[in-house]
């Protein structure tokens, strides 16, 4: 079958395209860019290079590809339900903030599939904070959430072995069932008031303890008074002195216990 020249013009056409497409296609699988931030893991024809790629522009092989994993600190969010020492059930929720150590990320890569934080970190945590939470009654797992999470980031950090480096692991909010947040503020309300009554009996024992030493040092003083009187007349003398109102005594009493009237003497 013979072709003419205007079958010619469209197959040249055809080609000229098919070759434009395939320069197009392969000058943007020619090159990638790693963003900051991240490092790309090289994989040809299934075989995964030794050295990482670093931020930038980098050319590669059309059938190779790069996988860009992030190496700067992440935060993410997350919740896990716990049980209580007293059996109560608790519902922890958490931010974690974690990394991915450059050496690490060639291990991680070619180890576990996935994103790290899912499939290593994120059990971790949820297992700590059971854990942590398993020892305390729900009470105190809201009163001691520092301690709570003190305890669960060291196990998590433990876990890792520095695969993945958990920075933090603030615990943002703890909810308890209705009824058990219910009996924990009754209990609150009837503790401050036993405080209450107790802070009243001290207060009242205080003020008792002051009337009795303020009672024993009267007396105390009647007794010394009264030795002092007994001793001496110089000082019956004065005692009589410094009661004496300025007038003449109205009458006398005599050593026999007799009264004897006294004669006012005129000015």
């Amino acid at each position: 079958m013979a072709y003419n020249e205007e079958d010619k013009k469209i197959g040249g056409f055809v080609l000229g395209a098919v070759l434009l497409v395939g320069a197009v296609i392969l000058l943007f699988t020619c090159w990638t860019i790693v963003g900051v931030g991240e490092r790309g893991v090289y994989v040809s024809m299934g075989s995964m290079s030794n050295d990482l790629l670093g931020e930038g522009f980098h050319l590669k092989a059309p059938w190779a590809t790069v996988h860009k994993v992030e190496v700067k600190q992440m935060t993410v969010k997350g919740n896990t339900e716990c049980f209580s020492k007293d059996l109560q059930t608790v519902k922890v929720t958490y931010s974690c903030m974690y990394a991915i150590p450059q050496d690490k990320v060639l291990t991680l890569f070619q180890k576990y599939a996935g994103d790290p934080f899912d499939s290593l970190v994120k059990p971790r945590i949820e297992e700590a904070l059971k854990l942590a939470s398993s020892t305390l009654t729900a009470e105190s797992i809201v009163k001691q959430r520092e301690t709570v999470k003190a305890v669960a980031l060291a196990e998590v950090k433990k876990q890792l072995e520095g695969l993945v480096i958990v920075n933090d692991l603030p615990i943002t909010n703890i909810d308890l069932t209705d009824m058990l947040e219910k009996a924990i503020e009754g209990k609150q309300v009837a503790e401050q008031k036993a405080l209450a009554k107790e802070y009243e009996l001290q207060s009242a024992n205080k003020d008792a303890e002051i009337s009795i030493a303020k009672a024993k040092g009267e007396a105390e003083a009647i007794r010394i008074t009264g030795e002092a009187l007994a001793k001496s007349p110089t000082v019956t003398l004065m005692e009589a002195v410094k009661k004496w109102d300025g007038h003449a005594p109205q009458s006398l009493v005599l050593p026999n216990g007799s009264v004897l009237p006294t004669i006012p003497i005129s000015k």
